[in-house]
């Protein structure tokens, strides 16, 4: 008795087929994975984006916000400097103006400005002044 016959085999050259029919398996199931996750995989890239539009409205608006905020502060500040008294207050105490009382009033006439009161191309004269 051999060698061969009492280990039952023998170092011979192995031919290997392929597997056609699990090849085909594989690739199906491959295409199958492919074509079920595709839809899923834009779907996150389509939440991806619609997030990344959400942040950018949410800092639009809070700067938005900032924005509006400082105008109403501005138009607080403009509507403070342009009051009379503290106009008058700011003329008084900066430019050495003598404050009237409350009782006086000064009316200040503005000449006609129409072209009918131009006199041979000479500048209207001011109310109150005589035009010799």
């Amino acid at each position: 008795m051999s060698a061969i016959d009492r280990r039952g085999w023998s170092n011979k050259e192995l031919v290997r087929e392929r597997d056609k029919g699990g090849v085909r398996r594989l690739w199906r199931l491959l295409l199958g994975m492919t074509i079920s996750v595709g839809p899923a995989a834009g779907f996150l890239v389509n939440q991806n984006e619609c997030l990344q539009i959400r942040y950018q409205v949410g800092r639009l608006e809070g700067r938005r916000d900032d924005l509006a905020e400082q105008e109403r502060l501005l138009r607080l500040d403009v509507s403070r400097l342009e009051s009379l008294a503290d106009v008058e207050a700011w003329a008084s105490r900066r430019r050495d103006l003598v404050k009237r009382g409350a009782a006086t009033t000064v009316v200040v006439e503005l000449a006609p400005t129409a072209p009918t009161d131009l006199v041979a191309g000479h500048p209207p004269v001011p109310a109150g002044t005589d035009a010799r």
